[in-house]
């Protein structure tokens, strides 16, 4: 065992949480002054040792990091150990122990447990640590104590380890014994004297006591005269009152009989009229909602039949516009029609009039070019001088329009191509149009349809409705039956709870409750079965017939109510469930104990008209195995015979159980019972009509069932319906949609061809006359060009000017025509665009106007739509109240007839009531006379008894004695009582007991001097046992002492080459044990003082010397005594050993004889024990009682230390000094000398009493080099099977480390890091 790790948080200045895992070997802790390593030391003391166990707040306060002030309110300490070994009586490889503390707790845990002070310190105990002699946790400056301490506390420490507590325990207890049975003797001793005083009073008393008891004995025998006599005359009386109490009772009998009857009848009332009263509550509690869901459907079929009158209102105007407005639509569609054909007449006269006038417009402007060249050229003839100046300016013009000809070609070109687009344009609209024509003939089409689908939903949703009312209906009868199955049921199981017992009826509850819970919840159950469980008797068998009901209840009895489980198994793991649960006590039959090879069927009686054997009535459940074996193992010994006279014979004669109809019972013994049984056999009963009406209730359940299923697919079915509706009318806006979308389509298509086919127009007429231009250009070229190649002339030539002639009458002419045409043209593109205008801005714009009314229409058909769905939940709301209002009518009508029922039921309570009353008046007048007659009765009994007792108590009298005065009469026997009496007051003062007394105080007597010889005995047996106990003491005591003398010389010698040491054991001198043992008779005879006091408490002037006497021989103790402890504890604890009296250290650090080291040791020995005299005057009483009280015959261990100069010194120094080396005290020693001493001692201890680890604490703080290097070496040498946490400022030790942590201490927080040993710079920490 080792420890493994130390876990520290909070504790003094490691408020972190600081780890450290543990070598097996050798461990070194380093770090700076004030770093924190001895708080290490500080930890595992405050887990291992005593030195904190007794902490309060404030302490434990202080050992919290900064004391609490930095915000830490809780510190532990967790150590680790490794339980290879097993020296922990725990089965665990780890063993970890923790405590933790706060300002208000203290808490102690083994592996995470928490535990108490006490069991921890028995688990270390049992793991060889002690909390009280920790020789293997040395702190910091106390190494040197170990060799300081005195003599007898060494003898402690080897005591210790020697185990001789548990022998020193052993003692004193035998000394504790010793003193109980020294005071018992006493006692026994005063007692028994005080019973020869009292044997001889007794003596007197006796004779006196004989006298007494003779005349008492004649008054007692004539008293048994006086009260024999009075006792018959009583008992005389007594029979003549019970005679007349027999009449009285038949009366009283036959009134309770008919009072029962009336309360009998009158509970069946109160029963019925309680059933009513329950279902005039329920139904009234119902009627309350259902008028509040009345109301609420009320208003809302108020609502919907308001929405449905508006709707119905914007449905007649719907019906009423939308055939005008078609009518209109029409109408202006034909107008329009006649318009276009009429624009298109126009049009083209139009067109025959412009083209006319074209022609000649173009003529003119032909015959205007030539003209005005023709005049052009005349103008230049006068102009020029020259042909070559005429020819520059015609080559000018002609370039000029040469360059208008290309203008006027370009413009003609782009209108062409202009009216090609407009053509293309023109062709894309009549597409179009055809195909917008197609799907309007489409959408017309597919709501006529749609249409007609509408009206075969519509119909299937009316047919769906009007079954969905009958089912209604049917639910609303079945919940009517299924309440009043409910209301029955209820009350069958009140009635059938009533025939149980409270504790019976509440495990049959909570069975009942198991079982329900595991078949409704199968493997989610939390009661896990490996069987099943079937319930009650009771419930898994039916009758034939009714009759037997009574009959089979008497048979069975309680038997009704054994639970049938499927094994035994299933019957024990309920019986732990009940166990629990606390459910009360209930018998199971395990039906795999029943089957047919157990069960024995009787062979019962055939062909007999006498009997019924009960079974054969009686059929078991199908689904339960083996439920006929249980009703036989029940019922199977049961005949039911006609009367009681054959079934006395069948069960005396063939051991049978009869049971007639009437549950009469005859055993198979032949002993009846029964009688008046009217309300006692009602459990069948109220099982058949409870399994009556849960047969009924289930059967209106399933019929529920099903019709919920049935409503339910009518419901999918109407829901289907109102979806595939909703989606016709869906697909009916659609369309209506679709065919207004394609009908304004085409208007806008229309329209944008008519505005087309005027750019057209125009465009063309543009074009015309471009291309007349280009033709009047190209003239007025041409004749350029010939003018330039004619010659130069003065004036035209003949041809020319009957050109420009006849050119110009042409044109007049042309004029002329031309304005004709104009008019003409006027008028007819007047008449087109008054056409125009009126398809435009009249007939169109009427027609959109009709076709936006009309999609209005169509919205209120969206509307109608909704009035349909409206009037569709209308109706359904409607039925619904409707529904709701015969519920109402119907249970109001229920609950007059139930409160007129229960009217009549109050009154024939009422009258059942006067007549208990009077039943109750009569029995209350019987019961006076009754009670006048029992009062009396009761008078006559207690003197009756009293007479019995009186004669009881006279005791056994002499038969001849009492026969002596049966002739003598009432005042004689009187007169001589009275005589008798007065001669008896004579010895008023005798003592009655005193021949008991004498009898008992001798027979006490001998006891006690029996006892006296055992507790003598008893002495002398536990004077035997202490020395017994001392001898063993003793041995162990010396064997330790050897063992660690002799580890400790080797100990030593290793750690000083050149030394040697030697422990020497005192022994206690004669006089100092007689001294002892004369204070201990001293304290013995006081406590004998004390307890003759105690038992003579009454004599004050005794008491007064004892307490002198007392206080004297304290004074005269006190003076003996060195301390200041009281005989009762110098007894127990510091009389177990008078032999030694400690044990000495003798060491030699240099070369010395053998011889001198002996001399030495006498003499130091004796000093030794003068100093101990001398400091035991110093010690207080506690310090006495705790350090030298435990032995007698030791007084210690002492330490005598011889120095010798080393090997170098004695060669410098030989010739000039050469005395003999002088014994000196531990104390003289320097520091490392002692720490040396110690050392060596502790390894011994560890030799001898091996820790599984050990602590030190800057042990070789004061030792030299050649000293470090020794105990490292020896700790190198032992750390294989012991454990060493040591801290160091030195290396040597460092060097032989296993593992190393540097402490560190920053910011008031200590910190802890594990380093190799080699790479540790111990300098940096000194």
């Amino acid at each position: 065992m080792y420890i493994k790790s130390i876990t520290i948080s909070g504790f003094k200045s490691y408020k972190r949480k600081v780890h450290l895992e543990l070598s097996r070997g050798h461990n070194v802790i380093v770090g700076s002054n004030g770093s924190g390593k001895s708080n290490i030391y500080a930890a595992l003391e405050f887990v291992l040792s005593s030195k904190y166990d007794m902490l309060g707040s404030a302490q434990r306060k202080q050992l919290l990091h900064d004391a609490g002030q930095s915000g830490v309110v809780s510190a532990f300490v967790e150590i680790v150990f490794d339980n290879e070994d097993g020296r922990f009586p725990i089965n665990e490889k780890l063993i970890s122990i923790k405590r933790m503390i706060g300002a208000k707790k203290d808490e102690y845990f083994i592996n995470q447990k928490q535990t108490t002070k006490r069991e921890l310190n028995s688990v270390l105990e049992s793991a060889g640590i002690s909390k009280f002699n920790q020789h293997f946790i040395v702190p910091q400056g106390q190494i040197a104590q170990r060799v300081q301490e005195r003599d007898n506390e060494r003898l402690q420490l080897i005591k210790e380890i020697a185990g001789t507590r548990v022998y020193d325990q052993n003692r004193a207890e035998s000394t504790k014994l010793m003193s109980d049975a020294d005071n018992k003797r006493e006692k026994v001793q005063s007692i028994i004297d005080y019973f020869k005083e009292r044997l001889e009073e007794l003596e007197a008393e006796k004779e006196e006591l004989a006298k007494f008891e003779q005349l008492d004995k004649k008054r007692r025998c004539i008293e048994f005269k006086i009260y024999d006599g009075e006792k018959e005359r009583t008992q005389a009386q007594l029979d003549e009152i019970r005679r007349s109490e027999g009449k009285q009772d038949k009366k009283n009998e036959k009134l309770h009989a008919k009072l029962k009857r009336i309360r009998t009848e009158m509970d069946e009332v109160r029963k019925e009229r309680d059933s009513f009263n329950m279902r005039l509550e329920k139904t009234n509690k119902e009627m309350k909602k259902k008028r509040k869901a009345l109301h609420s459907l009320q208003r809302l079929v108020l609502t919907l039949q308001t929405k449905l009158d508006e709707l119905k209102k914007d449905a007649d105007i719907y019906h009423g516009k939308k055939d005008e407005y078609a009518k209109q639509l029409k109408e202006v569609e034909e107008r329009i029609d006649v318009e276009r054909e009429n624009l298109t007449k126009t049009t083209d006269n139009f067109q025959a009039i412009r083209r006319r006038k074209d022609e000649l417009k173009k003529q003119y402007d032909s015959n205007n070019t030539v003209l005005q060249n023709l005049y052009a050229k005349q103008e230049r003839l006068n102009r020029f001088k020259s042909k070559k100046q005429r020819d520059r300016v015609l080559k000018e013009e002609m370039n000029g329009l040469r360059a208008e000809l290309n203008e006027e070609e370009k413009e003609c070109a782009s209108l062409s191509k202009a009216n090609e687009e407009i053509d293309g344009k023109i062709n894309e609209y009549v597409n179009q149009l055809n195909e917008l024509q197609n799907d309007l003939k489409q959408s017309e089409k597919a709501l006529a349809e749609n249409e007609k689908e509408r009206k075969k939903l519509r119909k299937a949703r009316n047919e769906r409705q009007n079954e969905r009312k009958l089912l209604w209906r049917e639910e609303n009868e079945l919940k009517k039956q299924a309440e009043e199955i409910e209301v029955g049921l209820k009350q069958n199981e009140e009635d059938f709870k009533h025939t149980m017992h409270l504790n019976q009826f509440k495990s049959y509850r909570e069975l009942k409750r198991i079982q329900k819970d595991i078949e409704q919840k199968g493997e989610h159950t939390r009661y896990r079965l490996s069987g099943k469980i079937y319930g009650p008797l009771l419930e898994n068998f039916t009758i034939d017939d009714a009759k037997y009901n009574i009959a089979v209840e008497a048979a069975a009895g309680n038997k009704l109510f054994y639970y049938l489980v499927e094994t035994d198994v299933v019957a024990t793991e309920l019986i732990k469930i009940m166990h629990r649960e606390k459910i009360d006590r209930v018998t199971f039959i395990p039906l795999n104990r029943c089957d047919i090879d157990i069960r024995r069927q009787r062979e019962y009686p055939r062909g007999s008209a006498d009997v019924i054997a009960m079974i054969k009535l009686l059929k078991g459940t199908e689904n339960v195995p083996n439920v006929d074996g249980a009703l036989i193992r029940v019922f199977g010994n049961t005949l039911i015979p006609k009367d009681m006279d054959i079934g006395f014979d069948y069960a005396v004669r063939e051991n049978y159980q009869c049971v007639t109809l009437n549950g009469d019972i005859i055993t198979s013994g032949g002993a009846m019972d029964g009688g008046f049984n009217e309300s006692k056999y009602r459990r069948m009963k109220c099982w058949s009509a409870i399994r009556e009406n849960r047969d009924r209730m289930e059967d209106i359940e399933q019929q529920q069932k099903e019709n919920r299923e049935k409503l339910e697919r009518v419901q999918q079915e109407i829901l289907r319906i109102d979806n595939a509706i909703k989606q016709n009318e869906q697909n009916e806006k659609q369309y209506k949609s679709d065919l207004n979308a394609s009908t304004e389509k085409v208007m806008e298509i229309e329209e944008e061809m008519e505005m087309i086919r005027k750019l057209k127009d125009q465009r063309l007429e543009q074009l015309e006359k471009h291309e007349a231009n280009i033709s009047n250009i190209r003239q007025s070229i041409k004749s350029r060009e010939e003018e330039t190649k004619q010659p130069m002339q003065t004036q035209l030539d003949e041809e020319e000017q009957e050109q420009l002639n006849t050119l110009t009458d042409e044109n007049e002419e042309l004029e002329k025509q031309m304005a004709a045409l104009v008019q003409s043209a006027t008028d007819a593109e007047m008449a087109v665009d008054g056409i125009q205008s009126l398809l435009r801005d009249n007939l169109n714009q009427q027609k959109k106007e009709l076709l936006a009314k009309l999609k209005k229409c169509d919205e209120f058909a969206d509307s109608e739509q909704t009035k349909e769905s409206t009037d569709n939940e209308w109706q359904m709301e409607k039925e619904k109240r409707d529904k709701l209002e015969e519920e109402i009518v119907d249970d109001e009508q229920n609950m007059d007839k139930w409160s007129k029922n229960i009217k009549a039921l109050d009154k024939s309570l009422s009258e059942l009531s006067e007549n208990e009353q009077t039943l109750v008046v009569q029995i209350e007048e019987h019961s006076i006379d009754s009670e006048k007659l029992v009062g009396k009765q009761q008078g006559l009994e207690e003197k009756f008894n009293q007479l019995f007792k009186y004669i009881r108590d006279l005791g056994a009298l002499p038969a001849h004695d009492v026969a002596a005065l049966d002739n003598k009469s009432k005042d004689y026997l009187q007169r001589q009582l009275n005589k008798i009496k007065k001669q008896l007051e004579k010895y008023a003062n005798v003592n009655k007991k005193a021949m008991d007394q004498y009898t008992s105080f001798s027979k006490e007597r001998r006891k006690l001097h029996k006892r006296n010889e055992e507790q003598l005995e008893d002495k002398q047996h536990i004077k035997q046992l202490m020395e017994h106990l001392d001898t063993k003491k003793d041995d162990a005591l010396r064997r330790t002492f050897q063992a660690i003398n002799a580890r400790f010389a080797e100990s030593f010698k290793q750690l000083v080459s050149r030394g040697n040491a030697k422990l020497i054991l005192f022994e206690r001198k004669e006089e100092e044990k007689d001294e002892e043992e004369h204070d201990f008779d001293d304290e013995e005879f006081d406590e004998y003082s004390q307890s003759q006091t105690q038992t003579q408490s009454s004599q004050r002037r005794g008491g007064r010397v004892r307490r002198r006497r007392r206080s004297s021989n304290m004074r005269g103790r006190n003076r003996r005594k060195s301390s200041l402890m009281s005989g009762s504890q110098q007894l127990e604890e510091d009389g177990d050993d008078r032999k030694y009296a400690g044990v000495g250290i003798r060491v030699a650090f240099g070369n010395r004889n053998e011889e001198e080291a002996e001399s030495a040791d006498e003499g130091e020995a004796v000093n030794m024990r003068g100093r101990n005299r001398r400091k035991s005057s110093l010690m207080s009483g506690s310090q006495q009682l705790e350090e030298d009280g435990d032995d007698r015959k030791y007084a210690g261990v002492g330490i005598r230390v011889a120095f010798g100069k080393d090997a170098e010194a004695e060669e410098e120094e030989e010739e000039e000094e050469k005395e003999e080396e002088r014994a000196r005290d531990m104390r003289q020693l320097s520091g490392g000398q002692q720490t040396v001493v110690a050392l060596a001692l502790i390894f011994a201890i560890q030799q001898c009493d091996p820790s599984p680890f050990y602590v030190f604490d800057e042990i070789d703080a004061a030792l030299d080099q050649q000293y470090r290097k020794a105990v490292a070496d020896i700790i190198s040498s032992r750390k294989v099977n012991t454990q060493f946490i040591t801290t160091t400022f030195r290396p040597e030790i460092l060097h032989e480390a296993d593992k190393c942590f540097v402490v560190d201490f920053k910011a008031k927080i200590s910190t802890i890091k594990q380093m190799d040993p080699a790479d540790v710079d111990i300098a940096k920490f000194t």
